[in-house]
């Protein structure tokens, strides 16, 4: 694999985790060792900080995380409360009510 992979395989393991990925498993994801993670890891913030993207990777403690960036914070809270707000669909309410007929259900 060619560095630009492997900051790739970075990139896409830490987005499809959501959360904070040990670097001990990234190493062991992608055969390589520490050092070399975390030498592809601060190339990958790096770039992230040049782009000014809206996603950065924050480091904690040994692990690391991909997240919004704070700047735009207002924009994606809101945005979580949108999706939040959707009404349940009739078939939904309807199940909800049979349930609720229906009590106790195991």
């Amino acid at each position: 694999m060619t560095e630009k992979e492997y900051r790739s395989s970075i990139e896409a393991i830490l987005f499809s985790a959501g959360d904070p990925v040990d670097i001990e498993r990234l190493a062991l994801a992608l055969e390589l060792p520490e050092d070399a993670v975390k030498t592809q890891l601060d190339i990958l913030m790096q770039e992230y900080a040049e782009l000014e993207r809206g996603i950065t990777i924050i480091r904690l403690n040994n692990s690391y995380q991909m997240v919004s960036v704070k700047q735009y914070a207002p924009q994606v809270r809101k945005a979580m409360d949108l999706r939040r707000n959707i009404p349940l669909s009739q078939a939904a309410m309807e199940v909800l009510a049979v349930i609720a007929y229906n009590q106790p259900v195991t």
